[in-house]
């Protein structure tokens, strides 16, 4: 009995050995992370000595009743020397019919791919768009465009609205970008005030 005792102890020390192994080493990966970087001041030079990506929006591009604006970033961002970036392009609709013409893909694709060309870091092109089912067609050909203009050495990918990942078969699928990378967060607890009464939102 006691010798059933001492094997089945060796036995659990060596299992935890082996997950304790396995994480270490995992942790230890070279995979490189991607940090999502939007407009607002931000300084992360401490992590110069991590294997990080940085997806920092570039520019943004709004849809109005008239024309397009374009907003280069307008916030500081400090980030280790010589690291990988991509760089994030936003697009913004505001017009009251939610309709982009031929001209707005033309102008649009060119600001896109114009913006993922200004640093030799950037790996990769990132578009930003939470499209209504309406302009998919206008995404689809504007994303075409945008993979036409990009040289081959810089990646595209999209975001993606979780809706849109998970309604059978996605409407990006077959489209010329090597990623889609669903929009799925949570910004944690808030306070809102309705009324004269505080609700706590989770």
């Amino acid at each position: 009995m006691f010798k059933k005792a001492i094997i089945f102890f060796v036995l659990i020390v060596l299992i935890s050995f082996g997950i304790f192994l396995h994480y270490k080493k995992s942790t230890k990966s070279n995979t490189p992370i991607i940090i999502w970087v939007w407009e607002r001041p931000e300084n992360l030079y401490f992590l110069k000595e991590k294997n990080v990506t940085f997806a920092y929006l570039s520019g943004t591009v709004t849809k109005t009743n008239d024309v397009l604006v374009y907003y280069p970033r307008r916030q500081p961002l400090r980030i280790p020397d010589n690291s990988n970036t991509i760089a994030v392009i936003r697009i913004e609709d505001k017009s009251d019919k939610h309709e982009f013409n031929n001209q707005d893909l033309l102008d649009i694709s060119e600001y896109i791919a114009k913006s993922c060309q200004e640093k030799e870091t950037n790996l990769g092109c990132q578009i930003d768009f939470d499209a209504v089912e309406s302009q998919t067609d206008f995404y689809k050909k504007l994303v075409t465009n945008v993979r036409e203009k990009l040289p081959q050495n810089i990646k595209l990918s999209i975001t993606a609205l979780v809706s849109w990942c998970t309604s059978g078969t996605p409407w990006f699928n077959g489209l010329p970008i090597d990623e889609a990378v669903p929009m799925f967060f949570r910004l944690g607890k808030r306070k809102i005030y309705i009324g004269k009464k505080l609700k706590r939102v989770i």
